[in-house]
């Protein structure tokens, strides 16, 4: 129980006499304690009230702040569903209207074989229809013939047996380009036969010619390329460029001798997720004189530590358990650092060590003629470097384009999203790529790259502090985008600004020359991008997705998340032998030939169910985001995209309104033509008048 002490006065002793005097002060003291008391407490009681009231009011604040994040997140949810959206689809995806939204992007079944017609009728890669005199090459389709100065070198194709299959039939020797080196040079090419008169054509461009209808009396028949030099000093080279005779004169793109897919010219089919790694890693973590080797699960090893000066360390990680069959392999997995200092490599060998293949940042490649077992693969840091959690993802696979690590047995899939600017480096005027030049004509292929589509056209263009273009012509420095690092397709960047049309598909890497010994260059604000018309620099970006693929995916194959499921709608035998096959079906000779690998059509599709890992990554890949205006989308592969995106509302409303400005120059334009040609008519009827 509280208890209330009463501040009383204080009395004389000569008031306390008058009993009444003090009883009424100490009743008016009594009273004034309580009065006061009163007070106090209903101060507390209105503090209390305010106190409670303004609890509520807090409450009723953060209630109300509730509300309006639930209606924002509405609102917003509501602005996602209302967004317009846009719907493109292709192995390429190019978006010019793209909101900085989510997007949905599905990835589908794809295949591609190489296939040809067959109408070209000569072959310069049998050597037992070509003779020549000296020196011949024939590659990527060109024919170059070089001779030294005094002398002539030629190359010819008999064709005799082509003059007895098409007698008195008409033919065109088509070509894409020639040229010679030396202009005083009588270089050519002809067509020549015996037939006692040494009857003769000059075949340069697109010539036609008629074969005689009797090729009785005709002893030979051959189509000669000649670089002739005979009477100079000079030496002479002389390309021609896709040759090819065909019957009749329609004019006809390039292709080489042969029908593909045939008995005598097979093509391989190229599906989704047929990048199979077939490389098991056997191995387990050790330290190898001084440097650490720790094997993951996936089958990725971690490398750490110094190597001594003395040797490489090299770690085996298959134990000699592979074995391939002929044909053409892509090796990958080692990390690369670009443009530094390369400190490690990933090896094949045979059993007895000798060696195959090696890569080192950039992708290897290996052709083998035929079976070999028992291979040794393995990584190796180099002597005296240190290796600070390097990290290795070995991968061989079919082919010759190397792509995404994926497990053992596993294809996969890597959808790239882009913006703008294709080309992946950092450098820009503040974060230059700077090198000193060891030696004349020193360059550097770098690890920087860009997927580009045959038939597009790109502006390239960068700034650097050298003179753009050739020595020869007062410059210091060149760039290259160059395809799959290869030196005889590239394009040169002999200013700071190009357009280039690709001609083949596949990813262009960047390299740069200094031409001189001790000369310093910088290099920054790199950027490719699908267009004709320069634009401000702008840094790229880009989202990668990596999808696992359990087994090859074609077309109408695809992935249903929302049921955790891999859908295929076709059946692969290795080697045909026969099967029964009553649905549609691809081959690798285009027929159902005994040892070819034949793709069949079900009746019912197979569905095997998601892994973890691939439900994880499809649910990733549902999140990506696609950039203000411009999205590039694309795969290392042939896969096709199905992209289901939100376009931006302002460029959209451009679009919208340049159409219907079109659409009215259009009418416009018709209603002057009517008017003009009713202007006409009553001119003519006048005169008739």
């Amino acid at each position: 129980m509280k208890t209330i002490d009463y501040d009383l006065p204080i009395f004389e002793d000569s008031d306390k006499a008058d009993l009444n005097l003090y009883s009424e002060k100490m009743a008016e003291a009594v009273k004034k304690q309580i009065t006061k008391q009163d007070t106090e407490i209903a101060n507390i009681n209105e503090k209390d009230l305010n106190q409670d009231t303004g609890i509520e009011v807090l409450t009723q604040r953060l209630n109300e702040k509730d509300n309006q994040i639930a209606e924002l997140k509405d609102k917003v949810s509501d602005l996602n569903n209302n967004q317009i959206h846009g719907k493109a689809s292709g192995e390429y995806v190019h978006l010019s209207d793209s909101a900085k939204m989510e997007c949905r992007i599905g990835i589908l079944g794809n295949s591609r074989q190489e296939t040809r017609e067959g109408y070209n009728l000569i072959d310069f890669n049998n050597p037992t229809s070509l003779s020549y005199y000296t020196s011949k090459t024939f590659e990527k389709d060109t024919l170059t013939i070089s001779c030294t100065g005094g002398t002539w070198q030629y190359a010819r194709y008999d064709i005799m047996n082509i003059f007895e299959k098409y007698a008195g039939q008409t033919m065109s020797f088509q070509v894409e380009s020639y040229s010679s080196s030396n202009s005083e040079a009588n270089s050519t090419v002809q067509l020549a036969y015996n037939d006692g008169k040494n009857n003769y054509i000059q075949l340069l461009s697109s010539n036609t010619f008629t074969i005689p209808s009797d090729v009785s009396n005709i002893t030979k028949a051959e189509i000669g390329i000649y670089a002739n030099n005979t009477g100079n000093a000079l030496s002479n080279t002389f390309t021609v460029v896709k040759p090819m005779l065909i019957l009749g004169t329609a004019k006809k793109t390039y292709e080489q001798y042969g029908v593909m897919p045939s008995l005598d010219y097979p093509s391989e089919i190229e599906t989704v997720g047929d990048n199979v790694n077939l490389l098991q890693n056997f191995a387990t973590s050790q330290t190898i004189d001084g440097v650490t080797f720790t094997v993951n699960k996936d089958g990725t090893v971690i490398a750490n530590g110094t190597a001594p000066t003395s040797k490489n360390v090299t770690f085996v990680i298959n134990n000699k358990q592979l074995s391939l069959p002929a044909g053409k392999y892509a090796l990958s997995g080692c990390p690369s650092n670009y443009v530094k200092k390369r400190i490690c490599r990933i090896d094949i060998w045979r059993s007895d060590w000798s060696y195959l293949c090696s890569e080192q940042g950039d992708g290897g490649r290996m052709t083998l003629s035929e079976d070999i077992e028992n291979l040794i693969v393995g990584v190796t840091i180099f002597k005296g470097e240190t290796a600070n959690n390097l990290v290795f993802k070995p991968k061989i696979e079919k082919g010759t384009v190397a792509t995404e690590y994926s497990l053992y047995g596993i294809g996969s899939e890597n959808v790239k999203v882009y913006n703008r600017n294709l080309l992946n480096t950092p450098y820009n005027s503040e974060n230059k790529l700077t090198d000193t030049a060891t030696s004349d004509g020193y360059y550097i292929t770098t690890g920087f790259k860009a997927y580009l589509i045959a038939g597009k056209t790109y502006r390239f263009k960068c700034e650097s502090n050298l003179k753009f273009g050739f020595a020869s012509s007062g410059g210091e420095g060149l760039c290259y985008l160059m395809l799959n690092k290869q030196s005889n397709t590239f394009f040169q960047l002999l200013s700071n600004d190009r357009t280039i049309t690709v001609k083949e598909s596949g990813w262009y890497y960047l390299r740069y020359d200094i031409y001189k010994a001790n000369k310093t260059a910088s290099f920054w604000n790199f950027q490719i991008e699908e267009d004709t018309t320069s634009t401000d620099y702008i840094a790229h970006e880009e989202q990668n997705y990596h999808i696992d693929i359990q087994e090859e995916m074609l077309e109408g194959d695809y992935f249903d998340l929302e049921n955790g499921k891999e859908v295929h709608n076709w059946q692969k035998i290795e080697s045909y032998n026969g099967e029964e096959i009553t649905t549609e079906y691809k081959s690798t000779t285009g027929e159902l030939t005994t040892g070819a690998t034949v793709y069949y059509k079900l009746a019912e599709p197979r569905k095997l169910d998601l892994t973890e890992n691939q439900t994880q990554q499809l649910q990733a890949l549902q999140k990506a985001k696609t950039y203000k205006n411009i999205t590039n989308i694309t795969t290392d592969t042939i896969a096709v995209l199905d992209v289901d995106y939100k376009r931006d509302l302002e460029t959209y409303q451009k679009q919208q309104d340049d159409r219907i400005t079109a659409i009215e120059q259009l009418l416009s334009a018709t209603a002057t033509s009517a008017m003009l040609l009713d202007n006409v008519q009553s001119d003519l009827e006048s005169e008739v008048q």
